[in-house]
C-alpha cells in the first residue's frame, strides 16, 4: 500500500502505519528541540548540564505531546488534558529510564560500542514509547477518563 504525502501530512486518519510515520517525524523534531535547548542552555547561558537536560526533555516532550494530540493521533482515551499530559510525561520518563538501562546493558554487559548501544536502545525505546502512548492514551476506550 503506497501512502500519499497528503495522507501522511494532512488527512486525519486512524491508520496505525500513518500514526507510526507521523510519530517518527514528530519524535525527530522533538528530539532536535530537546537537544537544541540543552546546547543553548549549557553553551550560551552556562546552565548546569543536568538542568539543561531536564529543561530540554520537558520542552521536547511537550512539543511531542502537542504533535501527538493535534497531528499523530485522532483518538484520545483521557478527556482531562492535564491528566493526559502528566501520563504522557510519565511514559516519557519510563522510556528515558529504559533507554539508559538498555544503553548500560548493551555497553557494559554485551560489550557493544556505546554509540551502537545508543542507537539500539533508542530504537527499542521509540517503539516502546509509540506503543505505550498509542495503547494507553490514544486508543478509543469504552471508559474514557
Amino acid at each position: 500500500m503506497i501512502v500519499s504525502p497528503k495522507e501522511i501530512f494532512i488527512s486525519r486518519t486512524d491508520n496505525s502505519k500513518i500514526h507510526l510515520i507521523r510519530s517518527i517525524i514528530s519524535s525527530a523534531v522533538s528530539f532536535l528541540i530537546d537537544f537544541l535547548i540543552l546546547i543553548i542552555l549549557v553553551e550560551i547561558f552556562h546552565v548546569y548540564y543536568v538542568i539543561g537536560g531536564i529543561a530540554g526533555f520537558i520542552t521536547g516532550t511537550t512539543v511531542l505531546y502537542f504533535f501527538s494530540i493535534f497531528w499523530v493521533f485522532n483518538t484520545r482515551r483521557i478527556e482531562n488534558v492535564y491528566f493526559e499530559y502528566i501520563y504522557f510525561i510519565i511514559l516519557g520518563i519510563i522510556g528515558g529510564s529504559l533507554n539508559i538501562l538498555l544503553l548500560w546493558l548493551f555497553t557494559d554487559k554485551f560489550n557493544v560500542y556505546y554509540m551502537f548501544s545508543r542507537m539500539i536502545a533508542a530504537s527499542i525505546v521509540f517503539f516502546f514509547n509509540f506503543l505505550s502512548r498509542k495503547i494507553l492514551l490514544f486508543t478509543k476506550s469504552d471508559k474514557n477518563i
